[in-house]
């Protein structure tokens, strides 16, 4: 038998201070409005108990406050530091940031991703991309105001994939090109269905319907990231097929009149027909 040591650990937890305190250095040169913003403390308070999550969670805050105001290349040259003064009880936490040089919005690429056997981009007008955009170019940069663009685009339904990232070929001393990436979806949908059920009529007898339907969608047919959807039904008594009904129902939407505002605009129509 082989030699076994079993380990034991005491711990002791000690006493839990609140934190009296949240210092953040190196941001003295950004702008007085983005500084009072990040004082603002959200995540984790002056008063409460400290905790390593909530810690972790206020400084992403503050630097997605630091991206979503033209400080694109933020990053922490140090990680926060915790001063416990076991005389007063209290921890104070201080917050090194190295905000970088700040940058505004320049030229927008829109790309169509077409490689894996995607889907080529021919049809799709860039103003439909460019449409969605938050942002323009002369703004201050915005990790926020990207985020909206990535879900304004996903909102319109014709994409598979969104990207927006940064584009070297397109940067500038106090600029930052954007490539807008896509990758379009299949445009053509089809489905169809059947069903078989027994119903009792009026007059108490039991009768056997046969049923089928079919649906018909096809997306930024005039690259618009519209859609057009068709649907048939039919029903019919067995087993001679009698009374048949049927109907179709045609749709069109258009999410964005103009590309300047976004409104789903829709025109629906419908046809029934019966034969006893």
């Amino acid at each position: 038998a082989r030699n076994t040591a079993a380990v034991h650990y005491l711990l002791e937890e000690g006493e839990r201070y609140p934190v009296k305190a949240i210092t953040y250095m190196g941001i003295d040169s950004i702008p007085q409005s983005v500084q009072q913003q990040i004082r603002s403390s959200e995540e984790l308070e002056p008063g409460e108990p400290f905790e390593n999550e909530k810690l972790a969670a206020e400084v992403e805050r503050v630097r997605y406050l630091l991206r979503s105001n033209g400080y694109a290349f933020d990053r922490l040259p140090n990680t926060p530091a915790i001063i416990i003064r076991r005389d007063k009880k209290y921890d104070s936490i201080v917050v090194y940031l190295f905000p970088g040089r700040r940058y505004r919005f320049g030229r927008t690429q829109v790309v169509v991703d077409s490689s894996r056997g995607g889907r080529s981009g021919e049809g799709l007008r860039e103003q439909t991309v460019l449409g969605q955009l938050e942002f323009s170019p002369g703004e201050w940069y915005s990790k926020q105001k990207i985020d909206q663009s990535v879900s304004n685009l996903y909102s319109l339904g014709i994409f598979e994939s969104v990207r927006i990232d940064t584009a070297a070929a397109l940067m500038t001393d106090d600029s930052l090109g954007m490539r807008v990436t896509v990758r379009l979806r299949n445009p053509l949908d089809i489905a169809a269905a059947a069903d078989l059920r027994v119903e009792q009529n009026v007059r108490s007898d039991y009768v056997t319907k046969l049923g089928a339907s079919s649906n018909l969608s096809y997306l930024n047919f005039l690259g618009l990231a519209d859609r057009f959807s068709l649907a048939l039904r039919g029903e019919a008594n067995l087993p001679e097929l009698t009374e048949f009904e049927g109907g179709v129902t045609g749709k069109f939407q258009w999410p964005s009149i103009f590309n300047i505002v976004r409104l789903n605009f829709a025109l629906s129509g419908s046809y029934d027909l019966a034969v006893e």
